[in-house]
């Protein structure tokens, strides 16, 4: 007697849609350029700078509050380093010496939460897009 042979998962191109289409879907491209910045550093300068020349093109509508909502995203993410480093170096300057530890520690946990941040808007984003859903509040500061 021999073993039943798993189940076939449906290919791509049969559940609908191909790598082809995530390529043409201009939001998915910049998130992935977003979460690439983990590796790469500058990849969300190439994103933030597309995003804003897709949202002035023609674009449905579900696109430009993506654009917007990714465009939020990379600000949210600049400004929340730019705190954390004045805040690390207040907290160094004011304590002296002693503060060094305090210091460093600050800037690391409110650069972890603004990768953290950054990182759960993306997938987000990420997820409507896949889907060509708008972004429900683009606008917002959270998720």
């Amino acid at each position: 007697m021999s073993p039943k042979a798993p189940p076939r998962l449906p290919t791509p191109e049969e559940r609908g849609w191909s790598a082809g289409d995530l390529l043409a879907n201009r939001p998915f491209v910049i998130c992935v350029l977003y979460l690439c910045t983990y590796f790469t550093v500058f990849s969300c300068v190439v994103g933030v700078v597309l995003a804003y020349v897709f949202y002035d093109s023609k674009s449905e509508e579900w696109e430009r509050s993506q654009f917007q909502y990714l465009i939020r995203t990379f600000w949210i993410m600049v400004g929340s380093f730019v705190i954390a480093v004045f805040c690390g170096l207040a907290v160094l300057i004011s304590k002296g010496d002693d503060g060094g530890i305090v210091g460093v520690l600050l800037i690391a946990l409110m650069a972890f939460a603004a990768f953290i941040l950054a990182a759960a808007r993306t997938v987000y984003a990420m997820l409507n897009a896949v889907r060509h859903k708008p972004m429900p509040r683009p606008r917002t500061l959270m998720i």
